[in-house]
C-alpha cells in the first residue's frame, strides 16, 4: 500500500496573516519562511494525528482489493475522484460509481462496495487497484489543530537557526501536544 499527494492543499488551514500575528511579524521579508513553516506543521499534524488538513487529493494504491471495506488515510473523506484497477485481462477499468459507497463516518472514512456488489477480480500484479479521493478538514473544523499548528510554526521559526548540543533545552511539547489528541486515529 502507498498513498500518492495528487493535489495539496491550496488553502493552509492556519492562514499567513494568523501565523505572522502569532510571531508579531508586521513585514513581509520573512513571509516564504513562515509559509514554509506553515506548511512542515500541517505535514507534521497529519503524520501524527493520521487526519488531512486542508482540502486536498491523494491516491491510495493496493495490489488488489480486499475482501471487505478500503480504508482511505487521510480523513475526512469528502468525496471519490475514481477507482481504478487492472482487471484480470491486466486492461485498466475504471469502476462505476454505483458500484462502491463512501463512509466518511466512520473513522477513519471508507470504501465499502454497494449493497448486492463485489469488488471486482484483479490481474495479479502490484499496484492494481487506484482510488484517488478528496480528503483533509477545513480550519472551522479544528481550531485545536490549528492553534497547534500556530504554537509548532513560533517554536521553529524561534529555533530556525538550529540548536547546537550544548544549547539544547527542554521544551513544554507535551502540554502543547494535547491539543492534537482529540484528532488522532489510534
Amino acid at each position: 500500500m502507498s498513498i500518492k499527494l495528487i493535489t495539496a492543499p491550496t488553502v493552509e488551514i492556519l492562514s499567513l496573516a494568523e501565523a505572522k500575528l502569532a510571531l508579531r511579524k508586521e513585514t513581509d521579508e520573512e513571509d516564504a519562511l513562515i509559509a514554509t513553516l506553515i506548511s512542515a506543521a500541517r505535514l507534521k499534524a497529519e503524520h501524527a494525528t493520521g487526519r488531512a488538513f486542508g482540502q486536498q487529493t491523494r491516491e491510495l494504491i493496493i495490489d488488489a482489493f480486499p475482501e471487505d471495506e478500503i480504508l482511505l488515510p487521510g480523513t475526512p473523506v469528502t468525496s471519490i475522484v475514481s477507482v481504478r484497477y487492472a482487471d484480470i485481462a491486466g486492461a485498466t477499468q475504471t469502476l462505476d460509481p454505483s458500484a462502491y459507497v463512501l463512509d466518511g463516518d466512520y473513522v477513519p472514512s471508507c470504501l465499502i462496495p454497494a449493497f448486492g456488489v463485489a469488488w471486482p477480480d484483479t490481474y495479479d500484479t502490484a499496484n492494481a487497484v487506484r482510488v484517488q479521493y478528496v480528503c483533509g478538514h477545513v480550519a472551522a473544523d479544528v481550531p485545536d489543530a490549528k492553534l497547534w499548528m500556530q504554537i509548532d510554526v513560533c517554536t521553529q521559526y524561534a529555533q530556525r537557526e538550529g540548536v547546537s548540543a550544548g544549547a539544547l533545552v527542554a521544551t513544554p511539547r507535551q502540554a502543547w501536544d494535547a491539543y492534537l489528541d482529540p484528532y488522532i486515529i489510534y
